[in-house]
């Protein structure tokens, strides 16, 4: 990791309760496009400063706030962060339901990154579910732009 990155990083995990309560702040005082922005910002560290459950409750708000500003990109990727911690939980089928949402949102709005992304982690999750026709109808239509072997996923996906 850089050394500025890794600077910053450092910096959000410290800051995290304030930044997190200026999203929360903002969802209740009629500034819902600040708080889901913010809430994607904060996805790099949310996983190792936040309990699951409050992670979760967190997601839930941005992605109230998300669509209160009718912001289905913003909805989408808020739909695929709370599909990816219900995964890390193995509650496949509750993540599968928040990664079709995504996908239809990405869909939707012709978000070709966005549907990419998700026809990786659908494919994911549908093999692990072992439908295994699924799966592969998914993993056929990611082409390898969302998650490249160089492992810049997220440099890649705004692209």
């Amino acid at each position: 990791m850089r050394s500025a990155t890794k600077a910053g990083q450092e910096w959000l995990e410290r800051e995290f309760d304030a930044v997190r309560f200026m999203a929360e702040w903002a969802a209740c005082n009629g500034y819902p496009g600040f708080t889901w922005r913010i809430a994607l910002e904060l996805s790099t560290c949310v996983d190792r400063v936040l309990p699951w459950r409050e992670a979760v409750e967190f997601y839930a708000l941005a992605l109230e706030a998300a669509r209160t500003e009718r912001e289905p990109i913003g909805e989408a990727y808020l739909l695929n962060a709370l599909g990816c911690l219900h995964l890390v939980k193995d509650e496949r089928l509750m993540a599968a339901s928040y990664f079709e949402q995504a996908f239809t949102c990405f869909r939707q709005q012709n978000h070709a990154a966005g549907q990419e992304l998700l026809h990786a982690n659908l494919a994911l999750v549908h093999a692990e579910l072992g439908d295994a026709d699924r799966a592969d109808q998914h993993s056929r239509q990611a082409s390898g732009r969302a998650y490249p072997a160089d492992g810049e996923v997220w440099g890649r996906i705004g692209a």
